[in-house]
């Protein structure tokens, strides 16, 4: 499913034009937060560096009424909370704001595809996804997973810990993975 008017085609050989529409099935409100990503803006900067993510759920609360009111007509639609990557903390503190405060939205539900959620948690699996991808080799995996403690390898890299062994390592995955990367 694509949202715009073109989808590639396979193997990335060019693009064709979409034969079906997400908006042809459903109304689809992008909102673009928190404040200063993308297109959206404060007018005092120096807000940026202040923003949680609980923040932002309570932004995307003001907001969410202030459109139902602009466009009453969609107001009696289901309503659903999609996101990804960092959405995946945004779209379930704004469904549990939405719940929370009892505010009226016909809230149906919340999906969050790919997500990140927590550093640790999400490049846990790196060696696995690379390795079962086929994105590196065997004896690569072997070594990043025996020798090296690939759970911590980036946190270890920005506190500038990472043994010279494990930079090696870590060096011969990124060259293997860029193989597949044009």
């Amino acid at each position: 499913m694509g949202y715009g008017p073109f989808h590639c085609q396979e193997f990335g050989w060019g693009i064709v034009r979409s034969t079906w529409l997400v908006w042809e099935v459903a109304n689809v409100l992008y909102l673009e937060s928190p404040a200063g990503v993308g297109f959206s803006y404060s007018s005092n900067t120096s807000f940026y560096t202040l923003v949680t993510d609980e923040i932002t759920a309570g932004d995307n609360l003001i907001f969410l009424p202030r459109w139902f009111t602009e466009f009453p007509e969609y107001s009696k639609n289901d309503f659903f909370i999609t996101g990804e990557s960092y959405a995946g903390h945004y779209a379930p503190q704004l469904a549990q704001l939405i719940v929370q405060t009892k505010t009226n939205f016909n809230l149906k539900g919340v999906a969050i595809g790919n997500p990140l959620m927590e550093f640790d948690t999400d490049l846990n699996s790196k060696a696995e996804f690379f390795w079962s991808h086929g994105l590196i080799s065997d004896s690569t995996y072997n070594l990043f997973t025996r020798v090296c403690n690939y759970f911590t390898i980036r946190r270890q890299t920005i506190q500038g810990n990472l043994s010279d062994v494990c930079a090696k390592i870590n060096g011969l995955v990124f060259t293997e993975v860029s193989n597949y990367i044009d």
